[in-house]
C-alpha cells in the first residue's frame, strides 16, 4: 500500500477470499448477524463478479481509519490518492463472514455501492456492533458524515 499522510497509524490488512458464486443473501446468512438494515438486498446491492479463478479471488482488505469526522467523497478522495478502491458490500460481508470479532469494535463502512432510498438518498451498508456480542449490517446515508471511529473498508486497486 502506498504511504498517503491523510490516512492515520493504526490500519489493518487481512486476507479475504472472495466467493463469485454468493450472493448477498447468502453472505448475510453465512455471517450470522444479530440484526439486518431489510434494505440490504440482492435487489438494492447487486453482486458485480470480479472475475476470480473458478469464482474465487483472494484480496486484501485493508481498514483505514481517519481519526476524525470524514465525508464519502473525502474518504474516496483519500483512496484514490492511496492507490485503493472502496469494497463493495460484497467483500464487506465477506470479511464480516470471516473476522466477525473486527466489527464489535467499530464500524466498518463499504463505500464501493450506493442504493437510493424511496426517498432517493444514497445508501451505503456498514458493519457495526454493540456490545460483546451484537453484530449488526446497516445502512448510512452517503452525505451524512461518518464517525471518526470508522475503519472504512478498502482493496488495493
Amino acid at each position: 500500500m502506498k504511504k498517503d499522510n491523510a490516512l492515520s497509524h493504526g490500519n489493518a490488512d487481512y486476507l479475504l477470499m472472495l466467493d463469485d458464486d454468493l450472493l448477498l443473501h447468502e453472505l448475510l446468512k453465512r455471517g450470522q448477524y444479530n440484526w439486518i438494515n431489510r434494505d440490504v438486498t440482492d435487489n438494492h446491492f447487486p453482486h458485480i463478479p470480479c472475475g476470480g479463478m473458478g469464482g474465487i479471488s483472494i484480496e486484501s482488505m485493508i481498514l483505514l481509519c481517519f481519526n476524525r469526522m470524514m465525508t464519502t467523497p473525502g474518504v474516496l478522495f483519500a483512496f484514490v490518492r492511496s492507490g485503493l478502491k472502496a469494497a463493495t458490500p460484497h467483500a464487506l460481508l465477506s470479511f464480516g463472514c470471516n473476522y466477525p470479532a473486527i466489527q464489535l469494535q467499530f464500524s466498518i463502512p463499504a463505500l464501493g455501492m450506493t442504493w437510493r432510498n424511496h426517498f432517493g438518498y444514497p445508501q451505503m451498508v456498514f458493519l457495526c456492533g454493540s456490545g460483546t456480542m451484537d453484530r449488526r449490517v446497516n445502512l448510512h446515508q452517503e452525505d451524512v458524515p461518518w464517525g471518526p471511529r470508522c475503519h472504512f473498508a478498502a482493496l488495493e486497486a
